[in-house]
C-alpha cells in the first residue's frame, strides 16, 4: 500500500458531499448501506468523508457511463438490441478505471 502523508488526506462534510454529487441525504445513505458509496467517517457526532474516495467514485460513475451501453444499427437501418457491458467498481482506494 502506499504511503500517505496526513496533509495528503482531506475530510469532507455531509453538505459537501451531497453537493458534490447532486443526490439527497437519504439516497447517499441508502448507497451507503447498498455498498455503493464509501462510508463516513465519525468523529465525536460528526461525519466525513475522505475527499480521494468521493473523487475515485465520481471518475468511476463517469467511466461507467461511458462504458454501460450503447446502440447499434443493422445494416438495413433497422435498430438492433442494445449491448451492456458491466463494470465490476474497483474496490475503495483501489486503482480507478482506465478508458
Amino acid at each position: 500500500m502506499a504511503d500517505i502523508k496526513k496533509s495528503d488526506i482531506k475530510l469532507v462534510e455531509l453538505n459537501e458531499v451531497l453537493h458534490r454529487l447532486k443526490i439527497s441525504q437519504s439516497t447517499l445513505y441508502r448507497m451507503m448501506s447498498r455498498g455503493e458509496f464509501p462510508r463516513q467517517l465519525k468523529l465525536g457526532s460528526r461525519s466525513f468523508w475522505v475527499e480521494s474516495e468521493i473523487q475515485l467514485f465520481i471518475d468511476q460513475m463517469f467511466v461507467e457511463r461511458k462504458l454501460s451501453k450503447f446502440s447499434c444499427v443493422g445494416k438495413n437501418g433497422s435498430s438492433m438490441s442494445r449491448s451492456y457491458i458491466y463494470l465490476e467498481r474497483a474496490p475503495i482506494g483501489g486503482t480507478p478505471l482506465e478508458v
